[in-house]
């Protein structure tokens, strides 16, 4: 979104502030946050409650911008090179795919053992909160599950799969639960990210 700096102004997402540069003095990291002030309204009507979040920013000769918090917190965003990192949703969706490939390679060596495939997946994300399934089906027919007792017809060869699925829930920086674009539909930030991986086992 950063590449549609005009249109970002034009939907108020993005408000240009100007600030005298000695208005601070210069420092390594400091708290920085606007306040707002509204001219008086209609009297009759409750003021909706403005927030004004704090961003930790350097400041100096040569630079200032944001800054990451110093402690990490649960939930916290990733600041780099002064820009809001939002690439955590990929970040998450690779561990999840980590974890599920993990889980069928283990699956691989004892399908059976499901606690120990799921618990492998989950480890292997590197995340917590994550949750582990796997499920194993059999087919004749590529697309069509049957029993895995099940004596397939001539010419056709029964074929035993696993499926592994990792999941953990995920909060978007994004609080607004639906964005709409009008007549181009709308976009509704996802709640969680998994990734799933299907093997052939013997």
């Amino acid at each position: 979104m950063n590449q549609y700096p005009t249109l970002l102004r034009r939907l108020g997402l993005v408000i240009d502030i100007v600030i005298r540069r000695d208005a601070f003095a210069p420092l390594a990291d400091a708290l920085l946050w606007v306040t707002v002030e509204r001219p008086q309204g209609d009297p009759g009507v409750a003021p909706s409650s403005d927030v004004s979040p704090r961003t930790r920013t350097i400041l100096d000769a040569k630079q200032f911008r944001a800054l990451t918090r110093k402690v990490q917190q649960t939930g916290d965003l990733r600041v780099v090179n002064g820009l809001l990192d939002l690439s955590r949703f990929a970040l998450q969706k690779s561990a999840m795919l980590q974890g599920a490939r993990a889980g069928v390679q283990y699956g691989l060596i004892a399908y059976s053992e499901s606690a120990n495939i799921n618990s492998t997946a989950q480890t292997a994300t590197g995340l917590s909160g994550v949750t582990a399934t796997n499920t194993v089906f059999c087919e004749c027919v590529s697309g069509t599950a049957v029993l895995c007792t099940t004596t397939c017809a001539t010419g056709q060869t029964l074929k035993r799969y696993l499926r592994v699925t990792a999941t953990k829930s995920f909060t978007s920086v994004l609080t607004t639960a639906t964005t709409s674009f009008g007549s181009f539909g709308s976009w509704t930030p996802p709640t969680s990210v998994s990734a799933s991986v299907t093997l052939i086992i013997p």
